[in-house]
């Protein structure tokens, strides 16, 4: 009788706003890469803190990553709006070669003695965190802008601040499960906006 009722109550068949979230089509991709890129950057954060004179490097190889990253995201957002997926990567490689180009001068100018290595990993970072916040308003999602505009503030810590890193750690704790909250009434929003309840 129990199953008769749940079968004919269409309260009991819904899901919840978190789990028509989570079953979202590639959400564990979004999630894994969005974790991947937080990673990264606070490995970036403890590496500038321990050694600025060797963090370029870091964040020099990051673009590729950091592209990587928004090229898949890119194209996961693309299939879900069923905007062109050839388009979007497109878009995204010119955004991330003009990026990599931007980061190569920056590397000539330190090679050329205009930029101290300190400071060569500073601009490198305002300019990582700069692409990856245009790249999550126009291509990727407002979460990617998000991590961008962490990195950007990051960089402006750490020409201000010589106990920058606690404050980037303790925001970022904050701001990253309140991003997967907003997220996920969003995504109830949007439900509601289609006829889900």
């Amino acid at each position: 009788m129990n199953e008769a009722l749940s079968k004919s109550d269409p309260a009991a068949e819904k899901p919840g706003p978190f789990t028509r979230w989570i079953r979202r089509e590639h959400r564990f991709i979004e999630e894994l890469v969005l974790a991947g890129v937080l990673a990264l950057i606070l490995i970036g954060i403890a590496i500038t803190n321990i050694s600025p004179t060797r963090s370029y490097r870091f964040w020099f190889a990051m673009v590729v990553l950091f592209a990587t990253a928004g090229l898949v995201l890119g194209a996961v957002r693309a299939h879900r709006k069923h905007i062109s997926i050839p388009k979007v990567a497109l878009d995204q490689v010119v955004h991330w070669a003009a990026t990599f180009v931007a980061v190569v001068a920056v590397y000539w100018m330190l090679n050329a003695g205009r930029l101290t290595f300190e400071a060569a990993g500073l601009v490198i970072l305002l300019l990582l965190g700069f692409a990856m916040f245009l790249d999550g308003y126009y291509r990727v999602g407002w979460r990617f802008s998000l991590l961008g505009l962490i990195l950007g503030l990051m960089s402006v810590g750490a020409a201000y601040l010589s106990a920058y890193i606690w404050p980037i750690l303790i925001l970022g704790a904050v701001i990253w499960p309140l991003s997967i909250g907003v997220e996920i009434y969003l995504t109830h929003l949007g439900d509601k906006r289609r006829g889900a309840k």
